[in-house]
Formats: C-alpha cells, structure tokens, sequence
C-alpha cells in the first residue's frame, strides 16, 4: 500500500502535497500531456510513480479533450 506516500508530481515547479492514489505516471501519460499545456512532470527526488486523484482527474480531462470536440 501506499499509505503516507505525497503525489510524485511536480506542478509549475512545485511538488505536489496531496496524497497518493493508486493512479500511476508513466511516460506514455507524460508524452500525452507533454504537448498540451499542462506544466506537470515527475518529481526526480519521489521513489514511486503513485498520483493523487486531482492530477489522475486533471490528466484524464486534457487527454479526453480532444475526443469530445467531434462529438
């Protein structure tokens, strides 16, 4: 479990302070957002890849942005 563990993310330079979730970050998620605006990346000094549910939100929204603008 990942009880006691803070979000490993890194927003506009600042380490993220929510607790983790079960979600992880990965390098396909870190592409994926790369080219939209969104200033998130992982936290070299974090020992895990666990996000908390916020970013796991955030993520998800900017990578579903695309798909409902067809719709």
């Amino acid at each position: 479990s990942n009880a006691g563990q803070l979000c490993c993310l890194r927003e506009d330079g600042e380490r993220c302070g929510r607790a983790a979730g079960n979600a992880s970050f990965s390098k396909r998620i870190q592409k994926s957002i790369s080219q939209k605006k969104v200033k998130i990346e992982l936290d070299k000094s974090a020992r895990h890849l666990y996000i908390c549910d916020y970013h796991k939100n955030l993520i998800q929204s900017v990578r579903n942005r695309r798909k409902r603008k067809g719709s």
